[in-house]
């Protein structure tokens, strides 16, 4: 799916957003940006994915927009698309424009160091480990073909928020509209005075973030085998087939695959590697879609 906007940045210069954005891409963010408390199970892995994602449930992801398959009038449907998609937006381009390798909710943030979220707030925290920071992310997905300039400053403003308890650098505001008809993205990333960010904190939150991950998934998808190829070893990941939870009744064999060890020395080598079929992003995780006939996809259980 092709993705066209504009990015302004913090010295007021103007740069044209342009790219295609592959399906195991999507769905890799889709499920992880802003990693929070219902990630990974079955039900919310199977209402994302499935709904947003997958052709043939009710949306279709097409050359620059997404097709509402049958007439969907009910708001909240297309509310909660929008809200997926525009998350998905900001996180890709958070990794791709603003070297983070982590993008993680906001709230989680703040339950991981025992704090209570207050007031208003962003959507999500990113981490740049190379660079040992952080900046905060305000992400909105809608589905009118425009956003004013007032609706567009407050969501600014929102994003820099995260400054005075994780001392962010800086706020980056993603806004994701007309996303049913073509879709664009307008970012702006206006700077934070005086970011005191903490180290230690940023190692506690990585930590956390591979944690949870490496816990859900393997308490809701047990692999009971691997295809015979694969695009890493197991050694070094573990695979969680979610084609089976995409669509129930024609599964595809579709990989989630995770770092055994957290990738501290090795982040720089999951910056490009994006296919047809294959997606690592920044942080080492990646989606896998198997050829055809590599592998047959189990057919969906519940959880134990």
């Amino acid at each position: 799916m092709q993705i066209n906007g504009t990015l302004l940045d913090h010295q007021g210069v103007l740069h044209t957003l342009a790219g295609n954005v592959s399906f195991p891409k999507l769905i890799k963010h889709a499920v992880l940006a802003g990693l929070g408390p219902g990630f990974a199970y079955p039900s919310m892995i199977t209402s994302w994915i499935g709904l947003a994602l997958f052709s043939g449930v009710r949306f279709r992801l097409k050359v620059d927009h997404i097709e509402r398959i049958h007439p969907i009038y009910d708001p909240d449907e297309i509310s909660m698309m929008s809200k997926l998609v525009g998350r998905s937006i900001a996180d890709i381009y958070s990794k791709s424009h603003y070297g983070a390798t982590f993008t993680i909710c906001y709230e989680h943030c703040c339950k991981w160091i025992g704090i209570s979220p207050t007031g208003p707030r962003p959507d999500f925290l990113s981490i740049d480990l190379g660079a040992m920071q952080a900046f905060s992310v305000e992400a909105k997905g809608f589905s009118k073909p425009s956003v004013s300039a007032a609706e567009f400053a407050a969501h600014k403003a929102q994003s820099t928020t995260a400054a005075a308890i994780f001392g962010a650098s800086y706020g980056v505001a993603s806004v994701t509209y007309d996303i049913y008809k073509k879709l664009k993205v307008r970012i702006e990333d206006p700077w934070v005075p005086e970011p005191r960010f903490n180290p230690d904190l940023i190692r506690q939150l990585v930590e956390k973030y591979y944690q949870i991950i490496q816990e859900r998934l393997s308490s809701q998808l047990v692999l009971e085998k691997l295809p015979q190829e694969l695009p890493f070893s197991s050694d070094s990941y573990r695979y969680f087939e979610i084609g089976s939870l995409i669509n129930p009744l024609a599964p595809v064999a579709i990989f989630m695959f995770v770092p055994r060890s957290i990738p501290y020395e090795r982040i720089d080598e999951h910056t490009r590697i994006e296919s047809d079929n294959l997606y690592v992003d920044r942080d080492g995780i990646g989606v896998w879609v198997a050829p055809n006939n590599s592998f047959k996809p189990r057919p969906l259980r519940g959880p134990a």
